[in-house]
């Protein structure tokens, strides 16, 4: 089965590479005149989890209102709660990821050095607890629950997750997605950035091969589709899971609303060629996959694939 899914169309902000890249990016703080904001950064770019704690305390002490001592102290107990091990073992690392290889005095390879990450699963829930607090004081603050979703995912905690999704989601028909980011400047073009941010968040499930993880996507979009119903890139999600479901027909419908909305896209004309298939709908697909040929223009493994589906076609209508 080849499907699409959705990948284009994401923030720069949620585009983590690695933990502490992603905490920069996604819920750094701008520089600013206050002084202890600069003392947590400068500890935060140095890893200085010892000397975050005591600041925090002290910060919050004199600065109670201050939601950004709400990411502070998340960031403190999430920073601890991703580390890594570093291993010697007899053969590299079965992820290729890249390690150190410790060698004798002839020059033979005796081992590889390299570290495992880990995540501790009991600082997780407190950095959650924390944030949960930051987004009850301040419901509107779209960078908590985005930080929020972001560790919940780097720890595969799916179902909370799902939840804060969801509650995120909720919070956006409440307040008319007018939502605010560090230092409570507000958003621009609310609805699109937070779409966007979501949608790294489903391609991440989409590719950890989650039993479960279409429905969640599946769930999630729905809801989305509530505020925003000609959006195509969550219609195509939908119709994404549907076919991984094989519900072709259910598909379908999604697919077509897509295609009245944009015609030329084409992960939506392959997906529709795909289900007319299965539908048992060869013409169907054939004039799906011919458009979908013409656009290929000078991608070769596109232009072989699309190729290959019309000439699948031809042979089911001349069997018929």
């Amino acid at each position: 089965m080849t499907l699409k899914f959705w990948v284009g169309y994401t923030s720069n902000n949620m585009k983590a590479i690695l933990f502490s890249f992603a905490f920069a990016t996604l819920l750094c703080f701008a520089s600013n005149a206050q002084t202890y904001q600069e003392q947590f950064d400068t500890k935060m770019d140095n890893n200085d989890t010892v000397g975050m704690y005591p600041l925090i305390i002290d910060w919050r002490k004199n600065e109670p209102n201050n939601p950004e001592t709400e990411v502070a102290i998340f960031n403190y107990f999430a920073m601890r709660a991703f580390t890594e091990i570093v291993t010697l073992n007899s053969t590299p690392p079965e992820d290729g990821s890249e390690s150190l290889e410790m060698v004798d005095s002839l020059g033979n390879v005796t081992g590889y050095l390299y570290g495992t990450p880990t995540v501790n699963d009991s600082l997780i829930q407190l950095s959650v607890k924390c944030i949960n607090q930051g987004i009850a004081k301040y419901p509107n603050r779209l960078d908590l629950r985005l930080g929020k979703i972001y560790v919940l995912r780097e720890s595969q905690h799916w179902d909370w997750m799902e939840e804060e999704i969801v509650s995120t989601l909720k919070q956006g028909q409440a307040n008319k997605n007018s939502w605010y980011w560090m230092k409570n400047e507000p958003v621009e073009d609310d609805l699109n950035f937070l779409n966007s941010s979501l949608q790294e968040h489903f391609y991440v499930l989409f590719e950890s091969g989650l039993p479960y993880g279409y429905e969640i996507i599946e769930r999630c979009s729905k809801i989305m589709l509530e505020q925003d119903d000609a959006n195509v890139i969550t219609l195509s999600n939908v119709a994404t899971c549907k076919m991984m479901k094989e519900e072709y027909a259910e598909a379908l419908t999604y697919i077509n609303k897509a295609y009245s909305i944009n015609a030329n896209d084409e992960i939506i004309i392959n997906n529709a060629g795909f289900c007319h298939w299965k539908l048992g709908h060869p013409e169907d697909a054939k004039r799906y996959y011919v458009k979908a040929l013409e656009m290929a223009k000078d991608n070769a493994g596109a232009i072989e694939y699309y190729q290959g589906q019309i000439d699948i076609m031809n042979k089911a209508i001349e069997n018929r």
